[in-house]
């Protein structure tokens, strides 16, 4: 009887690696996606990473312009245009890129807005290889030398102080 028994408990090297090499698998897939459903979302850099596959050169430098609302907007003097609904408008022209901030009638910048600019400044560092040494906000656009500009102008100076972005 015990012979029995014994081989009753013996499984074939063929189907027992199989069932690991399943089990393996099976755990291995719950596991990861567990470990991602855990993770905390960050936006990082992606939502607009895709605007800089469209040329390789690289980014020496952003000059960044605020445009009030009442202000004509000539899209063809801007390489960049962040809108207040934080769409873009992207057409780069070269190595030296001119970006204007869309200002709206609102009292503030949007957080799609300040999401967008961003979000577009770390693509170029990140795909462009922008130094962000090399962006700076226009002198006329500058609340801190303009204090007569509206609060989004200084929302936006603020922004790009606290990211330490421009000193």
């Amino acid at each position: 009887m015990p012979k029995q028994a014994a081989k009753g408990l013996v499984m074939a090297a063929d189907t027992r690696n199989a069932k690991v090499v399943i089990a393996l698998t099976v755990s291995m897939t719950v596991g990861a996606a567990l470990l991602l459903w855990l993770e905390p979302t960050t936006r990082g850099w992606s939502p607009t990473t895709l605007l800089m596959a469209e040329r390789g050169t690289r980014v020496h430098e952003v000059a960044i312009d605020y445009v009030p609302p009442t202000a004509p907007l000539p899209a063809e003097m801007y390489d960049c245009i962040v809108y207040d609904d934080g769409d873009w408008d992207w057409k780069p022209r070269g190595s030296s890129i001119r970006l204007a901030v869309a200002g709206s009638t609102s009292q503030h910048l949007s957080e799609a807005q300040a999401n967008t600019l961003l979000a577009v400044l770390g693509s170029m560092k990140q795909l462009r290889g922008l130094d962000l040494n090399r962006v700076r906000l226009l002198p006329e656009s500058d609340a801190r030398r303009r204090p007569e500009l509206p609060p989004e102008a200084h929302d936006l100076c603020e922004l790009l102080a606290r990211k330490r972005i421009i000193p």
